[in-house]
């Protein structure tokens, strides 16, 4: 619920997005793997009304409300203001959710004794427990989801190994304790609560290229891996600007191409459309002094203001200059901005935009609808997301996508698309390359399923010039949902056109994703009348298997598809978990029976894949896609 008060300062569509906003709190702490693969092999039942789940401390006080079936709504209430509760935590097991969490899938294992946050925040937060996507919902292996709908910061503490206990800033929370037969139940329950996902385009879960560098070099580029067999969907253009719209990122930071000039944007839009591709910007919830659109907005009270009642200003380290926030609690400042994304989208031709930022809503700001800055700062992900989503679907209805970094409960039923943030280049487990697939899928969990990691990384790390970690990030890529390579903060590195070896890796791995495309359309729907997400863990489709839930370094897209991405450097061989059923190597034809380790070759340019016998998935044969041997020396 939103805090006291709150509700009356919002308008009736904000109202509703606050409260799809409340309700998730997903928690999922465990034992350690040897302890949990000797735990029971069956998903319980548990009682969501016994008092020995949800125990109130601290003075909070609980009380039972009516419920659907599945679902026991508990009122928990603090005169103190600060809602306390703790979750009994049992040998064996495991939590998994609270959105998008790096590290390990599970938030056991190397987040086990840390201290986690619901208040979304920019940077990958494996080190200090904070998420750009965090959701208040919590899945346990024990048979049940904890959703928790509040807006206020919440903290769930996984440093006592007999419990978790969760605090919440505010008097008032509503709590959801979801069961079902199995984990999939919990999860079309949980999404029926917050909004289920959309279904993109077939394009917006295709093959997308980042090309920058001014109509010369972009078209050029394009030319050379269309020229080379590369099948792709989408360009994404993030340095191409349109003043009128607000659209592109016109700092440096890719050093080998520099920002380029687009004299006519609507024309280089036309132009790539003319070459058969979608074609994305960039976008995000700032405006900038000195640049198109700052002092109307300024002007015009559409901006976050400060105690004083001037702008609130604040460094911005990618312009070295100030930015100030759109105020999407002011409903004329929302008109007035949903116009340039409406105009960017109509007539520019846009199909879409990186949608960057707006986890840091100002906590010190001043608010056109009287909320605090601690209130503001979870729902403004939300609102921000809202205003596009309506902006770009009344220009071009299900014509586009905007994908994501930032999110909360209430965006899941409008994100067409999710990026994992800013991911360092190496194969550092918190921050680079393995922490990729464990953000899908703790976000893919709760409830955000059209995920494209950058290919590469964001952020320079010591891996620039690392072959081999660049070829095993092509390889996730192309088992994503969207397959999108990204030309980040980076001096020199490794990329799609630094030679004949990488293209015709990224080629390779390019059809391969295309070949995916009718299987991730059909997911696609599934998810949108279900809640089941693309990526899914080994639990979410044989939850009785204990080994399941610790195999976490491996994951099914769909139920057919078992992908073991090799996440650490020198590894030619890999160990894979079967889950039940007979499985297929893609590689080599032969089929395993399922629940049990199997040890297969894993050379660099190779990623290990099985496909479930005798599913028809369409992928092209392996020995078609043109593999190059030798990706790693060159």
């Amino acid at each position: 619920m939103l805090p006291t008060g709150a509700a009356s300062r919002l308008s009736a569509g904000t109202r509703r997005t606050a409260l799809l906003l409340l309700v998730a709190a997903l928690v999922v702490g465990g034992a350690a793997a040897s302890a949990a693969s000797r735990a029971a092999a069956r998903w319980p039942d548990v009682e969501p009304a016994a008092t020995t789940l949800l125990e109130p401390l601290d003075g909070t006080d609980a009380r039972a409300r009516p419920g659907s079936p599945g679902d026991a709504v508990v009122a928990l209430e603090n005169a103190d203001g600060a809602v306390t509760i703790s979750l009994p935590r049992h040998p064996g097991e495991r939590f998994a959710g609270l959105g998008e969490r790096f590290g390990t899938p599970g938030l056991d294992g190397v987040l086990e004794g840390r201290l986690l946050s619901s208040r979304p925040t920019d940077g990958t937060g494996a080190a200090n427990g904070t998420s750009y996507s965090p959701a208040p919902f919590l899945l346990s292996s024990r048979g049940y989801g904890l959703q928790l709908d509040t807006l206020a910061a919440a903290t769930f503490d996984l440093r006592e190994p007999g419990r978790v206990t969760i605090r919440v800033e505010a008097g008032r929370v509503l709590a959801h304790v979801i069961t079902a037969p199995d984990p999939a139940g919990v999860l079309a329950r949980r999404s029926a609560l917050v909004g289920r996902p959309p279904i993109p385009p077939s394009w917006g879960l295709g093959v997308w290229k980042s090309l920058i560098g001014g109509p010369t070099r972009v078209m050029a580029d394009l030319a050379t891996l269309t020229g080379a067999g590369v099948p792709l969907d989408a360009v994404w253009t993030y340095d191409l600007l349109d003043p009128d719209s607000g659209f592109g990122w016109w700092w440096p930071i890719y050093r080998p191409v520099a920002i380029g000039a687009y004299p006519d944007a609507r024309a280089m839009v036309a132009a790539l459309h003319a070459r058969g591709v979608r074609v994305l910007g960039y976008l995000s919830p700032f405006l900038v002094p000195g640049r198109p659109g700052f002092d109307e907005a300024a002007g015009r009270g559409f901006l976050v203001r400060d105690a004083a009642g001037g702008v609130h200003l604040e460094p911005w380290w990618g312009t070295s200059g100030w930015r100030a926030y759109v105020d999407f609690t002011n409903p004329a400042a929302t008109a007035w901005w949903q116009s340039r994304v409406s105009h960017a989208v109509a007539a520019t031709g846009f199909d879409g935009a990186m949608q960057d930022y707006a986890e840091d809503a100002p906590l010190d700001g001043r608010y056109a609808n009287g909320m605090t800055g601690v209130e503001v700062r979870a729902l403004y992900p939300v609102l921000y997301a809202r205003s596009a989503h309506v902006a770009a679907e009344r220009a071009r209805p299900g014509a586009t996508v905007l994908f994501a970094r930032s999110g909360y409960d209430g965006t899941q039923e409008i994100t067409t698309g999710h990026f994992t943030g800013d991911q360092t280049r190496d194969w550092d487990p918190l921050t680079g390359l393995p922490s990729v697939p464990a953000g899908m899928l703790s976000g893919s969990v709760s409830g955000w399923p059209y995920w494209g990691p950058d290919i590469g990384g964001f952020l320079t790390g010591s891996g620039e010039h690392d072959r081999e970690l660049w070829a095993r990030w092509v390889e996730v890529g192309a088992l994503s949902p969207v397959m999108r390579d990204m030309l980040g903060a980076q001096h020199d590195p490794v990329g799609v056109l630094t030679d004949a070896g990488t293209l015709s890796l990224f080629g390779a791995y390019a059809r391969l994703h295309a070949g995916l495309g009718p299987y991730l359309g059909d997911l696609a729907v599934e998810a949108h009348r279900t809640g089941l997400p693309l990526l899914r863990p080994l639990w979410l489709v044989d939850p009785d298997d204990p080994t399941a839930w610790v195999a976490d370094d491996q994951y099914l897209l769909g139920r057919d598809l078992l992908v073991a991405p090799v996440l650490r450097r020198g590894v030619t061989e890999q160990a894979v978990y079967l889950p039940a059923g007979r499985w297929r190597s893609y590689w080599t034809g032969e089929v395993f029976g399922g629940r049990r380790w199997v040890h297969v070759a894993a050379p660099v340019e190779r990623i290990p894949l099985f496909v479930r016998d005798g599913a028809r998935v369409g992928l092209p044969p392996a020995g078609s896609l043109g593999l190059p041997p030798g990706i790693a020396t060159g």
